[in-house]
């Protein structure tokens, strides 16, 4: 279940513990604003490392500094071309070709975050 049709409103949600509606959340660009609570920054508040990996689309640079103690930002994959032309009804809809890139390779940017996440985990 996802309380939003967006990631971004969504993730704000699962990590300040309230609705997106209730501060405003509901679009890829309402980011967690420095005087929000969150629950990454109640765990770094009370000393716990937060290592963060993969792309940050939830936290304004604010707060992200104050809810993450470690971020590794390996940002996905290239999707390839889009899968309509600019023009098509659905130039807008963010489907693409595909990548050559193995689900599986380091160079996967998505696989390389769970990789050093499992080799950082390993080695606490």
């Amino acid at each position: 279940h996802a309380l939003h049709t967006q990631c971004t409103p969504s993730r704000v949600a699962m990590l300040t513990g309230r609705y997106m509606h209730v501060a405003g959340h509901r679009t890829q660009t309402s980011l967690i604003q420095s005087d929000e609570r969150n629950y990454y920054r109640a765990l770094k508040e009370h000393g716990v490392h937060v290592q963060y990996y993969g792309k940050n689309d939830v936290f304004n640079p604010e707060s992200f500094v104050s809810s993450v103690s470690e971020w590794s930002s390996h940002r996905g994959l290239e999707y390839g071309p889009l899968a309509y032309p600019f023009g098509e009804a659905g130039y807008w809809s963010m489907l693409a070709n595909g990548s050559d890139v193995a689900k599986d390779s380091l160079e996967n940017g998505d696989y390389r975050a769970v990789h050093e996440a499992r080799a950082w985990l390993a080695g606490s």
